[in-house]
């Protein structure tokens, strides 16, 4: 859906925040200049409480978190864990992602980007936990995980937690081996093939390389919720992924969300125990260009840049909203997105 037709008033989004709000959190106003920037915030009312804090009004959404002064309360804590995203000689980055979550958004975003063991006491830091780049450095140093670690993270998502998980960070195929060892106990695997390699057109220039994509499916749980009529993602960017497999277990089924033109899956969501998963093929939804102005390639990209094309903002509330369901409480302040 493009840029121009997203724009709420202020007075409509302040009322979306407001009503989608916690007790205890109150929205800082929205700057409409600032959309897709990273820029404004959420004014986020200090408790005296450690640990988390209770919604009195909703006892069946999950708690606010707080710092351990107790001095700042967010609707959630999510864990971004492996190298962030990176293209073109580091110029273009996740910052804007993490910016985004962190200023504009009642989320708190933690960057892990060294090897850290996981186990039941750090994960229960964290409401969402996102595997991004699980590597020492781009192309060498793949991480491996023990098996207490990968009954952790499972255990984890189980007990009602959300887990996204990304891949296309380099050019080796071993990367998605790390991802693939975690994944295991939601059936869901990434295949090593390269996907998203050519432009169909003139204007990826214009959105920094990346290829729009918007092969969503409308059915099931995970696909509903991304084409639903009040939260409906348009295009995101995508280049040079990797496919994603998927086979029903106990659990349930694999519901897949998002299919390339050839039917390669691009994204797949599963419910696990109280927890949901949520697989994506590439990691261009977190890059710096994706949420960037639009006028930044002169005229003959007019239309077709990616803050004129691409709903990325729509597409990360959308996906945390889906793995988070019980934190009612999540809200951005941007006029942009649909609560």
């Amino acid at each position: 859906m493009p840029f121009a037709s997203r724009l709420f008033t202020l007075a409509a989004a302040l009322s979306a925040l407001t009503a989608a709000s916690c007790a205890g959190v109150q929205m800082g106003e929205p700057n409409p200049d600032a959309a897709r920037s990273g820029a404004g915030g959420l004014g986020v009312r200090p408790r005296g409480l450690g640990g988390r804090a209770a919604a009195p009004d909703n006892p069946d959404a999950r708690p606010e978190r707080c710092d351990d002064g107790g001095g700042d309360c967010r609707c959630m804590n999510i864990a971004s864990l492996g190298k962030v995203a990176h293209y073109g000689g580091n110029t273009d980055s996740t910052d804007a992602f993490q910016q985004y979550l962190n200023s504009k958004s009642n989320a708190r975003v933690a960057l892990l980007p060294d090897r850290t063991r996981l186990g039941a006491e750090l994960l229960s830091r964290y409401d969402v936990v996102i595997l991004q780049a699980l590597e020492d450095s781009e192309y060498v140093g793949f991480w491996s995980y023990a098996p207490d670690e990968i009954e952790a993270l499972a255990a984890w998502v189980a007990a009602g937690n959300g887990l996204i998980v990304l891949t296309g960070y380099g050019g080796v195929p071993d990367e998605v081996d790390p991802d693939n060892q975690l994944l295991a106990f939601a059936g869901i695997s990434y295949g090593k093939s390269d996907t998203f390699t050519s432009c169909p057109d003139n204007f990826c220039y214009c959105t920094d390389s990346s290829i729009p994509f918007s092969g969503w499916s409308a059915g099931g749980f995970a696909g509903a919720h991304m084409v639903a009529p009040n939260g409906q993602v348009g295009a995101v960017g995508v280049f040079h992924g990797r496919p994603i497999a998927c086979a029903d277990t106990a659990d349930g089924p694999c519901e897949v969300v998002a299919t390339d033109p050839s039917g390669g899956v691009v994204g797949v969501g599963k419910r696990v125990g109280k927890g949901r998963v949520f697989v994506w093929a590439d990691e261009w939804v977190t890059y710096t260009s994706q949420w960037g102005a639009t006028s930044t390639h002169g005229a003959d990209c007019d239309g077709h840049t990616a803050g004129e094309i691409y709903d990325v903002p729509q597409f990360w509330y959308n996906v945390i909203r889906w793995v988070l369901p019980d934190a009612s409480c999540f809200a951005i302040a941007d006029p942009i997105v649909v609560p």
